[in-house]
């Protein structure tokens, strides 16, 4: 795995560990029924919300900071890294997806993106070498 992606993972804590995804150019992202998480930056998660309903309950709890709606059934928002529990807390999967099945494959039409299964050791490659 590339440095950038073992990072990303682990600012995204042991939480995250099931729910983790990737796509073709293998970055990593949460992927729960009702959003599209990743990593924006150290402090900060991306998230794109195909649920009107849970966008509407985290913008009247104030946890939205930056908001970017399109056309499509998607809208995308910026929000603080503290908030990733609650984030999973509002729908997270108890078995994984097929990853072939019609909710991934539908998904994938809406992201646009592959959306591959991402198998991740509890322990990270040691990148300091003596």
């Amino acid at each position: 795995m590339r440095a950038e992606v073992i990072e990303d993972i682990q600012t995204l804590g042991e939480l995250a560990l099931p729910h983790l995804w990737k796509d073709e150019i293998n970055d990593v992202f949460i992927l729960t029924k009702r959003m599209e998480i990743y990593v924006y930056s150290k402090t900060v998660l991306g998230c794109y919300c195909f649920h009107k309903k849970t966008y509407l309950q985290l913008r009247k709890k104030g946890l939205i900071f930056h908001i970017h709606e399109t056309d499509d059934p998607l809208v995308f928002f910026l929000t603080d890294l503290a908030n990733l529990t609650l984030l999973l807390a509002l729908g997270t999967f108890k078995r994984r997806p097929h990853k072939n099945g019609r909710w991934i494959k539908s998904k994938e039409i809406l992201l646009g993106h592959r959306i591959l299964p991402c198998k991740v050791s509890h322990q990270y490659p040691n990148t300091n070498t003596k």
